[in-house]
């Protein structure tokens, strides 16, 4: 019998990869993999399976930009992932988000009476280092969504759609007193929910999709929340236009779009999400390097620099953007930039600290 204990709710954070359009690819097949049909079927399940080989690859040698409590399991045609987050974050009973803290509540996480000083170290240690946590989660799920629609474009499929929803979780423990991190587990009920409303409540095509409230405690950390901004701009896919010629510019092959907020009511609450670029936030897991290389002020490229610079302007407006679109120089450069899940993570820190070849 299943044992629920009283200190037992845990906010946590699931996402979901799922493959669209698979239920029919085996209907097609008449539910059997060895037909034609059935063998491409197959090939969309590899994916995964691929998938999560390279991470647990890159995770043995890379533990540091991987987030504690992470989780996952393979369930047929979804890759279901998940974090917890510290008790301070948990939400009042009856809400679904945190939405301030008191004096009170700061000096108990410092331990000690807070001064000014006290007070932001507690914010770093706290509140930043628990938003890059939740960062790093979104960064690796956001480079096995990109993974995995490569892989599927590479076949003529339709590709997978990911939703990252926060929710409540409750401790339940088995016969042999072992935690099972699936069951009374709300944040993967909301996230199933979400992406099975599909189209009709706005969750479209094999696009990722993030609750606000995932957002919010990734935002806790600085440089993160920049990143995340940056990351509601998505590719409008427009083509270039032929007949435009400007002298001394770069003309960039992708244009923006701002993606629009809207509500989902999930058990009776509302949630808000929003469509976002899942390769701006591939970035997330290398923003911990970045920092770093910007803190210790070492000589870099000048892309690095761009990129830098990204974390420390103001976001921009999608009129900027446009602008942009036909520039001698290149800014915002977080929107160019992403980090595959087949990328080796040495080379790529090795090329950001990279010193441009002097003349």
């Amino acid at each position: 019998m299943q044992e629920q204990r009283e200190d037992s709710a845990v906010f946590s954070i699931t996402a979901i990869i799922d493959l669209l359009g698979f239920a029919n690819h085996l209907i097609l097949a008449s539910n059997d993999l060895r037909t034609g049909i059935g063998q491409y079927a197959s090939k969309r399940l590899q994916a995964l399976e691929d998938a999560i080989v390279l991470m647990e690859k890159e995770r043995e040698r890379h533990a540091d930009i991987y987030p504690e409590t992470f989780r996952y399991i393979r369930l047929n045609d979804a890759i279901i992932f998940g974090i917890d987050v510290r008790e301070f974050l948990k939400p009042p009973v009856g809400q679904t988000h945190v939405l301030g803290f008191s004096f009170s509540q700061l000096e108990k996480l410092a331990g000690e009476q807070l001064s000014s000083e006290g007070l932001e170290k507690v914010y770093n240690e706290h509140f930043g280092g628990e938003g890059l946590k939740v960062a790093k989660f979104v960064g690796i799920v956001a480079r096995i969504h990109n993974y995995i629609n490569h892989r599927e474009e590479a076949i003529n499929m339709p590709g997978c759609r990911t939703v990252i929803c926060s929710g409540l979780r409750y401790r339940i423990y088995d016969r042999e007193n072992k935690e099972d991190y699936y069951s009374a587990n709300f944040s993967l009920s909301n996230a199933y929910l979400t992406s099975s409303l599909g189209t009709k409540e706005g969750i479209k095509g094999n696009r990722l999709y993030m609750e606000s409230g995932v957002a919010r405690i990734a935002g806790l950390a600085k440089y993160v929340h920049a990143l995340l901004a940056y990351s509601k701009y998505i590719n409008a896919r427009k083509e270039d236009d032929p007949y435009l010629f400007l002298t001394n510019a770069v003309i960039m092959q992708n244009q923006y779009e701002e993606s629009t907020p809207f509500e989902i009511e999930l058990f009776g609450k509302k949630y808000t999400f929003r469509n976002l670029n899942s390769y701006t936030l591939s970035n997330l897991q290398i923003l911990p390097e970045l920092t770093e290389i910007k803190r210790t002020n070492i000589q870099i490229n000048s892309f690095t620099k761009e990129l830098i610079e990204s974390i420390e302007k103001n976001t921009p407006s999608l009129s900027a953007l446009s602008k942009n679109a036909f520039s001698s120089g290149i800014d915002y450069a977080l929107l160019f930039l992403k980090f595959d899940l087949e990328e080796d993570y040495d080379e790529l820190i090795a090329a950001l600290k990279k010193v441009e070849d002097q003349e």
